[in-house]
């Protein structure tokens, strides 16, 4: 181990010695990430988004909530993610969200998920097809993971894993259900 003196370490410095390539590279690619939230509002960047020296931010923003599972992400690092809007769920993960959030609000609304297909709620989200799909691939529904139980979560706000009710429901203009025989 041989230690540099000071006045060496100055003169390294002066010539722009980087004494941690890896936590210069974090710093720059976080500084892309906060150029990034404030022209976005967000930390949203498509797969093809390249940061002025070429990375791909998605890419990075990946590895942050990977090292942050994993335990290895700092509490600082966390919390400077955390003030430029890091979502620290995965794109699939939030999207899962965001639908399982708008069923819940359909089923605290009307008492039930017996939605048509093509049931679409106002934010213009198609819950029904979204429900469909969680039916037909419940075998794929996760247990644990960023969602959490997905299928227990989905049977408490009342999914019928059949569907059998859904099939005879069509959607009237003011988004309310009218049973067919209703009509």
């Amino acid at each position: 181990n041989t230690k540099i003196s000071e006045t060496r370490r100055s003169m390294l410095d002066g010539i722009g010695m980087i004494w941690s390539p890896m936590a210069e590279q974090w710093e720059k690619l976080y500084k892309s990430a906060e150029i990034y939230f404030n022209e976005h509002g967000n930390l949203n960047a498509p797969a093809g988004y390249k940061t002025a020296d070429g990375y791909s931010l998605k890419e990075w923003l990946r590895t942050q909530r990977s090292n942050r599972t994993k335990g290895t992400l700092s509490n600082d690092r966390i919390e400077r993610l955390n003030k430029i809007g890091m979502d620290w769920l995965s794109p699939a993960a939030r999207n899962w969200e965001t639908y399982f959030s708008a069923c819940e609000k359909y089923y605290m609304t009307y008492g039930n998920l017996e939605i048509g297909t093509t049931y679409t709620d106002e934010n213009g989200l198609c819950i029904g097809r979204w429900l469909k799909n969680q039916r037909k691939n419940k075998t794929k529904l996760k247990t644990d993971g960023e969602n959490g139980n997905q299928i227990k979560r989905l049977e408490s706000i009342g999914i019928a894993w059949e569907n059998t009710d859904a099939a005879n429901v069509v959607n009237a203009s003011d988004s309310k259900l009218i049973q067919k025989d209703e009509l």
